[in-house]
């Protein structure tokens, strides 16, 4: 069994539901972020990242891949 713990500075974070899915609530419109992703079967050291800035409506992450 394994366990981790994450420390983030901000309100604005998520886990993924079964299904992949997420909602990070209250973004404010306009904001600069970093997207992290990382996999459970990974290093905890191997994030995987996308800068964008929130806009409204037009959020994808289609191009943010894990490598299995």
């Amino acid at each position: 069994m394994n366990g981790w713990i994450l420390f983030f500075d901000n309100p604005y974070h998520a886990v993924t539901k079964a299904d992949g899915s997420f909602e990070i609530k209250n973004v404010p419109i306009g904001t600069d972020l970093t997207v992290v992703a990382w996999h459970e079967g990974k290093s905890p050291k191997e994030f995987y990242t996308k800068e964008m800035k929130f806009k409204k409506g037009e959020n994808k992450l289609d191009d943010l891949k894990i490598k299995k």
